[in-house]
């Protein structure tokens, strides 16, 4: 039998290391599709769980796998969040007072110590009315 590199104790240290390392807060919003009484939809986002984060603006590497070499429309952040965090594309994420969306998930490696999503800010103006 192979010997396993990161046993279940160490991986449980790192993650916890990793924790110690996120000075923001992350506020997940959920979305949810009502009428608006015209024959369309409006959605409406509602605050749930809150984690702790490290926030930062996306790096070339980051960039290039969230867009696949496209052109960017405008900048992209990364938040690391603990590996346990519930979190779907659909949601959004509040950072510091700001709304941003998920564009993608960043790395999903074998020993999950954090989960990376790459994010894009979201029109203020757009937020305030559907918030």
């Amino acid at each position: 039998m192979a010997r396993q590199i990161v046993t279940t104790k160490l991986l449980t240290k790192i993650r916890k290391l990793n924790l110690l390392i996120m000075p923001d807060t992350a506020t997940v919003y959920t979305g949810t599709q009502a009428s608006d009484g015209r024959g369309g939809t409006t959605t409406t986002w509602a605050a749930g769980t809150s984690y702790e984060c490290r926030f930062r603006p996306a790096n070339y590497y980051d960039q290039q796998q969230l867009m696949g070499g496209q052109a960017m429309a405008a900048p992209l952040f990364v938040a690391v969040l603990p590996f346990d965090a519930e979190v779907n594309e659909a949601d959004r994420l509040r950072i510091n007072d700001i709304d941003y969306e998920i564009v993608g998930w960043l790395g999903n490696k074998t020993y999950k110590v954090g989960t990376r999503i790459g994010l894009k800010e979201i029109d203020p103006e757009t937020a305030r009315d559907n918030v």
